[in-house]
């Protein structure tokens, strides 16, 4: 007997309520038994595997540009890394770009938490309606001072900060053009003053 959904099904989307939701120890379980690899296309989002984007060649490009622009420009004892895993509470998201406390060696047995970020970027375009609801919600849950979502569509810098993780979304939202400046504010260090036409396409 065949299970397959015609495609003309009118079922209703599933409620996410009903959803099994893992633990980010399950999530790492799956990992060290080789049940997901590098290959597999997700990441943990609020407790559920959620399929990553494909990336096309201007969103490829942008994240390389961003990441060499913050690696010149970090003070000492910053390390900023390009789609690699954090660490949050029940989410295990990989941003485009983190930027944390320390060096890479800091980071070999574990991934970035909370308390190491000061900052993640998302470049977006068809990801943008995730990057604006889910992925807002679990870094201003996570008390990530600065999310930054770099929105292809419109060639604009979207620059969030004092997250409130009571209501899991940020206080401040700045809308930043070609034509201003970006101004990131790293923990006990001196402001990093860029141009934001240095991250647009």
């Amino acid at each position: 007997m065949s299970l397959a959904v015609p495609p003309n099904s009118t079922r209703p989307p599933l409620n996410t309520d009903e959803l099994y939701r893992l633990f980010v120890d399950q999530y790492h379980s799956l990992i060290s038994n080789s049940a997901l690899t590098q290959d597999d296309p997700v990441e943990l989002v609020d407790g559920l595997l959620v399929l990553k984007f494909p990336k096309n060649p201007l969103h490829e490009a942008i994240i390389a540009i961003v990441l060499d622009l913050l690696m010149s420009n970090l003070p000492t004892g910053w390390s900023c890394r390009a789609q690699g895993s954090i660490t949050l509470e029940n989410s295990e998201p990989e941003p485009d770009i983190a930027v944390f406390r320390g060096t890479h060696r800091d980071y070999t047995t574990r991934h970035p938490g909370p308390a190491d970020l000061a900052l993640v970027l998302e470049v977006a375009d068809s990801s943008l309606h995730r990057d604006r609801t889910d992925k807002l919600a679990i870094y201003a849950r996570a008390n990530i001072p600065t999310y930054i979502i770099l929105n292809l569509t419109t060639q604009t810098l979207e620059l969030h900060t004092q997250p409130d993780p009571q209501s899991s979304r940020y206080r401040t939202l700045q809308t930043l053009s070609a034509s201003d400046t970006l101004t990131l504010h790293l923990p006990d260090t001196a402001p990093i003053s860029l141009p934001a036409s240095a991250l647009l396409p």
